[in-house]
């Protein structure tokens, strides 16, 4: 049972005996405990912020890179990257979002786009025409 009075929540909970827990929360303490993981989920998949130079704004998410003309609103290239879904075996004792392998940072140097993924493996693709150039491991 749930009570709500101005700005505090009363709750009554009952545990495996006979007793009954009564316990009073603040509603703002609620609501960021119901919020956390929604967040925590959100902090693993996000993607890296979008480059902009000149008129060209090169995103991703996930697999895919793409450039868009900022001023015509007209997407020039897009160019999925060919990474491995999984490394290796799906470890059962983890969530399966924490090892998706997604794209976490671009850059940007002269006319080439650094692609990395979580698992640090760098793409290099041609800034103009988004095609592949190279794949270089860190390890």
């Amino acid at each position: 049972m749930v009570e709500v009075a101005g700005n505090n929540a009363r709750f009554q909970v009952k545990t495996f005996g006979k007793q009954t827990m009564r316990i009073q929360a603040p509603i703002l303490v609620l609501l960021l405990f119901t919020q956390l993981p929604v967040s925590s989920v959100l902090g693993k998949i996000g993607d890296p912020k979008p480059l902009i130079n000149g008129n060209v704004r090169y995103q991703s998410h996930r697999h895919t890179v793409w450039a868009t003309d900022i001023s015509k609103n007209k997407v020039l290239w897009k160019t999925k990257i060919p990474m491995s879904y999984y490394r290796g075996d799906v470890d059962p004792r983890l969530e399966r979002d924490v090892q998706w392998n997604i794209i976490t940072s671009l850059k940007l140097k002269g006319k080439v786009l650094l692609v990395t993924n979580s698992k640090r493996e760098n793409f290099n693709l041609d800034s103009g025409t988004g095609k592949l150039l190279e794949k270089k491991d860190n390890k």
